[in-house]
């Protein structure tokens, strides 16, 4: 155990460190929360993710952190920050050095946000299925093996096969069938078999070119959902949640996800882009229903677990039933952000493939307005805290 002499003693700064993901869009997000940090007098810093800050923190030092000043990125070693905010993907690098900057950091007497047991939950979606198995919120999933393959293949049209713990739709197989045959989508394929031991046969050898980033054993097998379309294309449903500067846990955004043409997956990462639900399916109830269900999966959640921030992955199928796809603890804000950056009509069939759905000023303000709020309402929070501190 370290004792933080020093660092209890200190720990009477508005600070608030973040631990995050090295990259350019890391950057951007790292200038966006300064000056919203501002506008509410806190400070906030990224805290780098090295061996050398493990180092200084259990010697009682100051940390070396990022920062953004006048315009550029600077940086600078400060006290360990009071508030301590955790945005590392749980599948980075870099995640075994935010752990151990975590576990040190609580012993110091820092409170740490993103509750590593809910994360653990929002990681594995064998894990997520299991907790609202009796709200029959998530399509019915097991581990993958032969049996289950033969089962979901004989009782089920459409299945996804899929890693238990992945992202951005790295990793899945689509499989539907058809009169006499299945078809089977992967990465950038369409392959075809006529019975279920040429079809497993088929699956292992595509598991194995994906086992050095996702181990055969932790693939999972899901009943498919008969997914509402929309010209065509698949779409799913982003809501996102975070907690405000009243401890109130509500509704920041919700957006819809179109997947790139003749692809199985909606995800931004896999050439999906973001869209207003409102504008593309014209139904005033739809984001109302997608708010409810919503609702009722977070008062499920926060029955067990204290919550910051989640994003909820919803789809809608033909019968207008929702299903909750997965959880993401560390919702991402590239969908938001491109909903409030203006597209010209006419390039709208060409940059990133989007539909011709045209968005007046007025929509994008709107959507600029959810994006700032995305980026606020975790700050708030923390002022809220410091309140008490």
């Amino acid at each position: 155990m370290y004792i933080c002499r020093i660092y209890l003693m200190k720990m009477k700064n508005k600070h608030v460190g973040i631990l995050c993901n090295p990259s350019k869009a890391g950057r951007n997000a790292l200038k966006e929360r300064h000056i919203a940090a501002q506008r509410l007098g806190i400070k906030v810093y990224s805290i780098l993710l090295s061996q050398s800050n493990i180092d200084r923190i259990k010697n009682n030092k100051k940390i070396k952190v990022r920062y953004w000043k006048q315009s550029s990125i600077c940086q600078r070693y400060i006290d360990l920050p009071y508030i301590i905010y955790d945005r590392v993907d749980l599948l980075s690098p870099k995640r075994s050095i935010a752990e151990e900057i975590i576990d040190i950091a609580t012993e110091c007497g820092c409170v740490i946000l993103n509750n590593p047991r809910m994360r653990s939950l929002c990681k594995s979606k064998m894990d997520t299925y299991e907790f609202f198995k009796n709200e029959d919120y998530v399509p019915k999933t097991d581990r993958l093996n032969r049996d289950n393959f033969q089962k979901y293949l004989t009782n089920y049209d459409k299945i996804f096969i899929k890693p238990e713990i992945g992202s951005q739709g790295n990793g899945q197989i689509f499989i539907k069938s058809s009169d006499s045959f299945f078809i089977i989508y992967s990465t950038d394929q369409v392959s075809y078999f006529d019975n279920i031991d040429s079809g497993w046969d088929y699956i292992d050898d595509i598991l194995d070119t994906y086992s050095d980033k996702y181990p055969k054993n932790k693939y999972l097998i899901q009943k498919g959902v008969d997914i509402k379309k929309k010209d065509d294309r698949v779409v799913d449903f982003r809501i996102i949640y975070h907690r405000d500067g009243n401890d109130k846990l509500t509704e920041t955004a919700i957006y819809m996800r179109v997947g790139a043409p003749k692809s199985f997956r909606s995800n931004i990462g896999q050439k999906g882009h973001a869209q207003d639900p409102r504008i593309v399916f014209n139904e005033s109830n739809l984001t109302s229903k997608l708010s409810e269900f919503g609702e009722k999966v977070i008062n499920k959640l926060s029955e067990k677990y204290f919550i910051i921030e989640i994003g909820l992955d919803v789809l809608l199928d033909n019968n207008n039933k929702l299903w909750l796809l997965e959880l993401n603890s560390k919702p991402g804000s590239k969908g938001l952000k491109s909903l409030k950056e203006f597209i010209p009509e006419d390039k709208q069939n060409i940059k990133n493939a989007v539909m011709p759905y045209s968005y007046s000023n007025r929509d994008r303000r709107n959507w600029g307005r959810k994006y700032k709020l995305f980026i606020s309402k975790p700050l708030s929070y923390f002022k809220f805290l410091f309140k008490f501190h």
